[in-house]
């Protein structure tokens, strides 16, 4: 079931950047966004868990690239103050 709504979001996602393409009657897309707020809140607790799992995973790497960034940003900085 959650491959059907990420299928049913990916959908959409392609109709948006497609559009000029690809035309569709715009109560097929409120349909389709109506069944994903249905499916999210059917299965809330499971999209939560989900939620949770994915941060978890990523928080490492989020924590790296703003380290990086804020050091390289401060090395820059400094860089710039002595000339």
């Amino acid at each position: 079931m959650n491959m059907l709504i990420a299928l049913v979001g990916l959908i959409i996602l392609a109709m948006y950047y497609f559009r000029h393409r690809f035309v569709m009657p715009k109560w097929v897309l409120k349909v389709l966004g109506l069944f994903l707020i249905v499916m999210l809140i059917s299965h809330l607790s499971e999209a939560y868990d989900f939620l949770l799992q994915v941060s978890d995973e990523w928080w490492p790497f989020v924590k790296s690239t703003a380290h990086d960034l804020s050091n390289g940003l401060l090395h820059f900085l400094k860089k710039t103050k002595d000339t």
